[in-house]
This record gives structure tokens, C-alpha cells and sequence, in this order.
């Protein structure tokens, strides 16, 4: 064990051993008894012989640091790069999505109708969060649904082809949902800090020949990862501030600073900047 760790041997050790050795390294006592042992190796129980073993690796704490690091990069920065690429993608179906203009615009006039000759008739826009609770809307009687009416509407404006293409066309978006940018770049963040930090050290182990290799051919390919995964992050957040403007109708700030990304569903803003809108169904003028 010690000398995979010495070695830094990804063969032998997995970065579930190597954060295991980590949280079970010997306290500063501990590790001070121990060094101080002088009698032989063998007469030390197990647990007691292989730390012994192990703290007599060079700079074993940093070099622990270190090797967690390098056994967990590549899988971290493609998970980020993968989710800077799907926000793209599914920002890039919205902002093309036909159907969903058009499925919005038929729950906009819809409303209007419904709302016609009352103060919230002709409102420009709506609240995306109204969406969800379409569903649940009736009739005076109870018996006319709203999501019925729709479908009507949809029918006689000849939209019945577009709300039906609807999910087909908007497909990967939903999977992104729960992505937010704020622990997107706070990830890149990290991994940005930890290369800094493998620099730091290797500009000081230039006697520890084993671990300036390892170092330095770590960084030789991946030293300029974090600079594109932050140019990755920067491009989706680019691509969904652009969907926020084709359906946020008064946006002060980039939505990307402010909320978890969920594309489609922009809170507490109207949407639509043509005429219309409901109230029962969502915010009212804006």
C-alpha cells in the first residue's frame, strides 16, 4: 500500500482507497508516537505497521490531496463539460421550438377569451409558473376543463399539430432541469483551484523525483482544462440568457445569476410580447 501510494500507482489504488487512507490517516499524535517507535516493524499490530509504513512516503498528506485529485478530474470535467453541452442543446430546442410559440400563443389568446371584457382581457403576456396549474382549472360548473378548451382552441387555429409535436420537439430539455449554473461554476471553480494547488506543489518537489513526474504530466495535458470548461459554462449561459429574452418580456438581469437553470420555466416574469393574457391562469399586465 505504501508504496502505491508513493508511486501514485492509479492501477493499484481507486480514488475510493485513496479517500479512505485519507480519512483514516493517523491523528498528529498518533502519527508522532509512531514515528518516534524504534523497536521492529513486525511487533506492531497491523493497523500500527501499516501506518507506519505510510507516513514514511514524503509529503504523504499532499500527496494524498494530490492523487484524489488526479483520480477524479477527468470524470468531474466530463460531467461538467456534458452539462454545459446538454443546457445548450436544450436551450437551443427552445429557442427554435415553432411549437412552442405557437402552443404559447394559443394559452394566450385562450385566455384573452376567456378573460374578454374584464379588466385582465388583453393582457400582453403571462407568467410561465401559471402553466402547471392549466391543468386544474374549471368551469363555473366544474365541468368544463381549461386544458379542453385549449385543445379546442388549438384545433380551430390549426395549432393541433404543434401542441401534439410539442414534447417531441422540446425532448432533452427536461433532463437538464435540475442543472443550476451556480453549482456548475462553483464545480469549475474547484477544479480550476485544484490545478492552481498541483502547480504550487510541484514548484516545490523537485526532490521528490516520483511526484514532480506525476505532476507534471498531469498538467502538461490538463493545465488548460478549466479555461474550457469555464469558455463551456460561459457558452450555455450565453445560450440560455438567450431564451430567457425570447420569453421573459422585462428582464433586468441575466436569469443565469439569478435561478437554478430550468429552461421553459422562468418564474415571475410574463411572457409573449404580443397581446393577451390570463389572470386566472397566471400573473396578470404587466
Amino acid at each position: 500500500m505504501a508504496r502505491a501510494v508513493a508511486r501514485m500507482d492509479a492501477r493499484a489504488l481507486s480514488l475510493e482507497d485513496v479517500a479512505a487512507l485519507r480519512t483514516y490517516l493517523p491523528t498528529a499524535d498518533e502519527a508522532a508516537a509512531l514515528r518516534a517507535y524504534g523497536g521492529p516493524p513486525d511487533a506492531l499490530a497491523p493497523p500500527d505497521r501499516h501506518f507506519l509504513h505510510l507516513l514514511a512516503v514524503p509529503l504523504l498528506c499532499e500527496r494524498l490531496e494530490a492523487f484524489a485529485f488526479l483520480l477524479s478530474f477527468d470524470t468531474r470535467a466530463r460531467a461538467l463539460r456534458g452539462a454545459a453541452a446538454g443546457v445548450r442543446a436544450a436551450c437551443a430546442r427552445l429557442e427554435g421550438s415553432a411549437e412552442l410559440r405557437r402552443v404559447l400563443a394559443v394559452v394566450l389568446a385562450t385566455g384573452n377569451e376567456l378573460n374578454e371584457g374584464t379588466f385582465n382581457g388583453g393582457a400582453r403576456g403571462f407568467h410561465l409558473q401559471a402553466l402547471p396549474a392549466l391543468q386544474e382549472l374549471r368551469g363555473s360548473g366544474g365541468k368544463t376543463e381549461l386544458l379542453g378548451e385549449l385543445v379546442a382552441a388549438a384545433r380551430r387555429s390549426g395549432a393541433l399539430p404543434e401542441l401534439a409535436a410539442l414534447p417531441a420537439a422540446l425532448a432533452g430539455a427536461e433532463e437538464v432541469r435540475r442543472e443550476s449554473f451556480l453549482e456548475l461554476e462553483a464545480e469549475a471553480g474547484a477544479l480550476a483551484e485544484g490545478v492552481a494547488r498541483l502547480r504550487a506543489l510541484l514548484a516545490k518537489v523537485d526532490q521528490d523525483q516520483v511526484l514532480a513526474e506525476v505532476l507534471a504530466a498531469f498538467l502538461s495535458r490538463a493545465a488548460e482544462e478549466p479555461a474550457r470548461l469555464s469558455d463551456a459554462l460561459a457558452a450555455a449561459a450565453a445560450a440560455f440568457d438567450r431564451v430567457a429574452a425570447l420569453l421573459v418580456f422585462d428582464r433586468k438581469l441575466p436569469v443565469h445569476t439569478k435561478r437554478p437553470v430550468t429552461p421553459g420555466v422562468v418564474p415571475d416574469r410574463p411572457v409573449l410580447r404580443g397581446r393577451g393574457a390570463l389572470q386566472r391562469v397566471g400573473a396578470g399586465r404587466d
